[in-house]
């Protein structure tokens, strides 16, 4: 399972399945990476999460971004490998691109938010959030890091607010953060 600041990230999960025969093999958890063959199928060995490969991920989605540059999941998948990798810069770029081809897709809008959170640009971040709540309300993560990140601008009743919807929704860390600064 990958995780971004301690919680599980959802991963986006190819359109198409697998191939069946001898040469497929079982995915564990939906963050896979994918190979060319020489006939330009596509092939599902193992699982990126699992391997913690992700040079090979960015690699991999890459060539997959070559042949259907339209696949939104292509590009949120090597926005996470590059995130991993702290190639903040190329995952923004992953996760911009994500958003043009599927504006209504909130965990790219999230993704997104996480790494500019990284790179302290909070404001930023908190918009990013913003989007990916008005997208999917019941997120518990939306509320959790925008509320992180209003504490670091100094917002501390907007982020007490956001850590109690997290809270309310499920969020497993909320309440820790809530007992030590909201009141």
């Amino acid at each position: 399972m990958i995780r971004l600041f301690g919680l599980p990230l959802k991963i986006k999960s190819p359109p198409f399945s697998p191939p069946s025969g001898p040469k497929s093999i079982i995915l564990s958890e939906h963050f896979i990476r994918s190979k060319l063959c020489s006939t330009t199928t596509i092939e599902w060995p193992l699982s990126i999460s699992e391997l913690k490969d992700f040079s090979n991920a960015i690699k991999d989605f890459t060539k997959v971004i070559e042949l259907t540059s339209s696949y939104a999941e292509a590009y949120f998948n090597r926005g996470l490998a590059n995130y991993e990798f702290s190639k903040y810069s190329k995952a923004i770029d992953d996760f911009t691109k994500a958003i043009e081809i599927n504006p209504e897709d909130g965990d790219s809008f999230f993704g997104r938010g996480l790494v500019k959170s990284e790179i302290y640009d909070y404001d930023e971040a908190i918009d990013d959030y913003t989007a990916a709540i008005l997208l999917n309300p019941e997120d518990d993560r939306f509320y959790y890091y925008r509320g992180l990140s209003k504490f670091e601008i100094e917002d501390d009743n907007g982020a007490c607010e956001d850590l109690k919807k997290a809270l309310e929704l499920g969020s497993p860390d909320a309440l820790t953060i809530i007992n030590e600064f909201c009141d």
